[in-house]
């Protein structure tokens, strides 16, 4: 999506909602920082309710460490009152995270890696019943490009990219989700639950996998101003399709061909040798195990990097008091300022009978300033070996 179209539709927005009443317009400023990725920053811009009681449109933009545009459009309805789609686009220019190809709760080192791509999906929702339960498919087709390396603060030469193909993914995704809560609020027991399945492939030289997840989350209101929440994940992969030529790292390197050998700096071509040696590794595993849902960061073991502790098993619990403190000094009533001390545990393994043989632990506390059901989250949260902190936009669980 070029940003000229961004701007232009969003004049017209402002235009339209002179004629339209209905329609209810919105920008707003988005920022973010997240371990791992660094500070993120943009806007969004849009209307709900563009036909008077259905269809959201959204266009965005973000700068930083992640350089982005893509619109979504959703509640589309399908001439029936419970079956509606969605659909999107989302250009990546450039995006800056810190990765460690190790799985399980294994430790490497990390490297800065750039990407660049594109993606867009489609979802269809059956609302089957209304605000409780909720059947999606889903369809994403994504294309992300492995563009720089970094490591111990130095670029990663690498003599021939040939062989770092971009990474186009085709994932299909069926999920079925339940909420008892209604615009975030609830009378004594709250309850959050889901179970997806999601494929994925296409991928060049990996393996087609399937994925299942279980999501459950609890919330006990314990006085008006106080609620215990209690959240698990529980997500574990398997191999559909192998690929049975690129089973070793041996044979995934020599597919990679990188020619770290070549270079004539020492420093270089062990940095080099280094990006090969654990990149190879990590594909390999990926073709025999698959990959579960990771849990490190805002939304997982919160002491940990985005998208980190990855294998083909992984487990998660999170508990968490949030206790409203805005009521006795904000003068808006719909405005919640929440502190929130919380403690995660996490588990990663690529072996299904060890996953519980060892758990990662994270402790911390955090802040909630939550307006129409959307909550900013800050937090600070220790492991034994990791620290992280976050600034982040929308519901953890």
């Amino acid at each position: 999506m070029k940003p000229i179209f961004c701007h232009s539709l969003l004049l017209f927005l402002i235009s339209y909602s002179v004629a339209s009443q209905a329609m209810e317009p919105f920008l707003l400023p988005v920022g973010s920082r997240l371990e791992g990725v660094g500070g993120v920053y943009g806007v969004a811009a849009g209307a709900k309710k563009l036909t008077g009681e259905s269809i959201d449109l959204m266009v965005g933009a973000s700068f930083g460490e992640v350089e982005s545009q893509g619109a979504l459009v959703s509640h589309v309805p399908l001439g029936l009152s419970w079956l509606s789609l969605s659909g999107g686009y989302l250009n990546l220019s450039k995006a800056n995270l810190d990765t460690q190809y190790v799985r399980g709760l294994q430790n490497g080192p990390t490297f800065r890696q750039e990407l660049s791509g594109n993606m867009y999906g489609l979802a269809l929702d059956a609302s089957l019943i209304p605000d409780r339960l909720k059947l999606t498919l889903g369809y994403l087709k994504s294309e992300i490009n492995l563009d720089d390396y970094s490591v111990h603060g130095r670029k990663v030469q690498r003599p021939n990219k040939a062989g770092y193909f971009p990474v186009e993914t085709t994932s299909q995704n069926l999920k079925l989700s339940y909420s008892n809560l209604t615009d975030g609020d609830f009378d004594g027991i709250g309850l959050k639950a889901s179970a997806g399945l999601t494929t994925a492939a296409g991928r060049v030289g990996q393996s087609d996998t399937l994925t299942a997840d279980f999501r459950l989350a609890s919330y006990f209101k314990i006085l008006p101003s106080l609620v215990f929440v209690q959240s698990n994940l529980w997500s574990d992969a398997h191999v559909t399709s192998e690929n049975t030529k690129y089973k070793t790292s041996a044979q995934v390197a020599a597919a990679l061909d990188t020619r770290c050998a070549t270079l004539t700096d020492a420093t270089e071509r062990a940095d080099c040798n280094e990006l090969e040696g654990y990149l190879s590794e990590y594909i390999a595993q990926n073709n025999n195990k698959g990959l579960a849902v990771p849990i490190g960061g805002n939304q997982g073991v919160r002491s940990h990097d985005e998208l980190s502790l990855r294998s083909a098993h992984t487990r998660l619990a999170s508990f968490e008091l949030r206790g409203d403190i805005g009521r006795y000094f904000l003068k808006d009533a719909s405005t919640k300022l929440e502190v929130t001390p919380f403690y995660d545990l996490g588990w990663s393994d690529d072996r299904e009978s060890a996953v519980f043989d060892r758990a990662v632990q994270a402790y911390g506390l955090g802040l909630r300033i939550v307006k129409n059901n959307m909550p900013i989250r800050l937090a600070y949260a220790q492991s034994k070996s990791e620290s992280a902190w976050f600034l982040a936009l929308g519901q953890s669980f």
